[in-house]
């Protein structure tokens, strides 16, 4: 799951996801100049506004930030469509998907799955 991929990227596969974060709030990426100001791992969130599993995702990720527990990776979330040039980086075709990145290159993506 999208979860559990967040999890491993911290070095702690069964970790929830509401203790995942050390930071105390997620970061809102606009552009990849944005991305690039973030060091180290980073778990982007490709959202968007219409879709309810990505706003279930990102108040996910609000929540995780809230618990200010540490675990090495920061939470980010973009929205698919109005960050393009960031979306199109990372080959994001589809709303939730969650792109893990580590010192700016994509080491993990996981795409939710599309009703058949």
């Amino acid at each position: 799951t999208l979860l559990r991929l967040v999890a491993s990227a911290g070095g702690h596969n069964d970790i929830a996801l509401a203790s995942m974060a050390a930071f105390s709030d997620v970061a809102k990426l606009t552009d990849p100049a944005s991305l690039a100001a973030i060091s180290g791992k980073v778990a982007i969130l490709f959202a968007a506004d219409w879709d309810d599993a990505s706003q279930q995702l990102a108040q996910l990720f609000e929540a995780s930030c809230s618990a200010g527990t540490y675990s090495g990776v920061r939470l980010a979330t973009a929205d698919a469509e109005a960050c393009d040039e960031l979306a199109d980086a990372f080959s994001v075709e589809a709303v939730p998907t969650l792109v893990l990145v580590e010192n700016g290159a994509a080491t993990s993506t996981l795409e939710a799955p599309t009703a058949a």
